[in-house]
């Protein structure tokens, strides 16, 4: 979906996109569909920003231009801008976390989650398709076939739909660590398929993700799932067929797993299209949340129908939180692109991974009715820390070695955000 004014900008989103595989040997934000998209369409918001290559000085490794610039119209120094611009990222997306859990738990008999992955495909398109019609990137012949982007643009709906879905009947909070443990299967797919070699950290921090998911699931299941919800708005299967609670606990895990085999999957192909085809991650983003788009309406149209349209028109406060989600989260993707573009992809990929951990938090915080923090619960949100730390501990350090350099004067200064 990321977009340029020259081929310069256009190196360095994809150096963003790809940082792990390429630098590191690792998981690339490719690994997290959602978080390519952010990254991605950030960057497009930079696209009248002046030009990457206009830089003096020498540029960062792994993708940052320079340090310093400005922070929402606010010029300050290296230092401050890495912190005001790490933590609105932290504050946008983590507010648009807040905001799905509530429609999730505080919307009465809420039960459209196609329409939010509806939501979410659409403003990714929108910003993709005002990015394509600035710089022509509609006009420049496409490298991935087609059907390579109708098959991911498939299995890109599916999972934001099916990954929303199971919160159903499991918390946010068990749910986002099972989305963290997607790591696992895409380091398998990856190593059979794409003969990717991993180091050991991750591999640890792997094996972690797994024990704390035991721990959360043991803890969901002695709770007893979640609450039943109170007015069925539209026909509730579970409900007609007298799913009993193991039955809907089991289906919600079962849900959330093959969501992460949807999403494993669709990160391959969309590392397939790239690396094997030579497309960019402007068109592979959006071509995949284009098509997904329309995927994603035709499922609201036949599965939803009219009762998603009525519930966001009737039901006090149901658009305007998903609203709110929508623009909580091109904030954070605009907070993010400062963060990737002067500081790069080391520092971005930190930020994000303490966003991830901070909204398990926040959750256990702000709706503890579904997951008291005691327990299992509390054993296994100590584990998913220690894993999100183990995975993440030298991108910190890298991070803040930058900035170090950066205080120092090694990077030249840029105004241009």
């Amino acid at each position: 979906m990321s977009t340029s004014r020259d081929a310069s900008l256009a190196r360095m989103t994809e150096r963003v996109a790809l940082l792990e595989r390429e630098r590191r040997g690792g998981t690339s934000t490719a690994d997290d569909p959602a978080r390519a998209r952010v990254a991605a369409s950030a960057i497009a918001v930079n696209a009248t920003s002046r030009e990457t290559s206009e830089c003096a000085g020498p540029r960062a490794e792994d993708g940052g231009a320079a340090y310093g610039g400005r922070v929402f119209g606010v010029a300050m120094e290296e230092t401050r801008a890495f912190a005001v611009a790490s933590a609105l990222c932290v504050v946008f997306v983590g507010a648009s976390c807040y905001f799905e859990e509530y429609m999730y738990r505080q919307l009465p008999a809420f039960d459209y989650y196609w329409t939010v992955a509806l939501a979410e495909l659409l403003a990714f398109t929108l910003i993709a398709s005002a990015s394509a019609i600035a710089n022509g990137t509609l006009r420049a012949k496409r490298k991935a076939p087609m059907e390579l982007y109708a098959a991911q643009a498939l299995l890109l709906a599916a999972y934001s739909a099916v990954g929303k879905l199971c919160y159903k009947w499991i918390n946010y909070a068990t749910g986002t660590v099972l989305r963290s443990s997607k790591l696992v299967f895409t380091m398998g797919i990856s190593t059979i398929w794409l003969k990717r070699k991993y180091k050991l950290h991750q591999m640890v921090a792997a094996v972690l993700l797994v024990v704390a998911v035991a721990f959360f699931g043991i803890a969901e299941h002695e709770v007893g799932g979640q609450k039943e919800p109170e007015v069925a708005a539209t026909d509730d299967g579970d409900a007609s067929i007298g799913l009993g609670r193991d039955a809907k606990f089991a289906l919600g895990f079962g849900l959330s797993v093959v969501a992460i085999f949807l999403g494993s999957l669709q990160s391959n192909v969309s590392e397939h299209a790239m690396r094997n085809h030579g497309a960019s991650v402007q068109e592979n983003i959006l071509y995949s949340n284009a098509i997904g788009t329309v995927f994603a309406l035709a499922a609201v149209v036949f599965i939803e129908g009219n009762a998603s349209l009525r519930y966001m028109r009737t039901v006090p406060g149901a658009f305007p939180l998903l609203l709110a989600r929508s623009v909580t989260f091109y904030l954070g993707a605009y907070t993010f692109s400062i963060i990737a573009k002067h500081f790069g992809a080391t520092a971005a990929t930190a930020v994000s991974t303490l966003r991830k951990a901070l909204t398990v938090i926040v959750s256990f915080i702000a709706f503890p009715a579904d997951k008291p923090l005691a327990g299992y619960f509390a054993i296994g949100l100590v584990v998913f820390l220690l894993s999100v730390f183990v995975e993440s501990a030298h991108h910190f350090k890298a991070c803040f070695d930058r900035v170090a350099r950066a205080q120092r004067g090694e990077y030249a200064r840029d105004d241009s955000v």
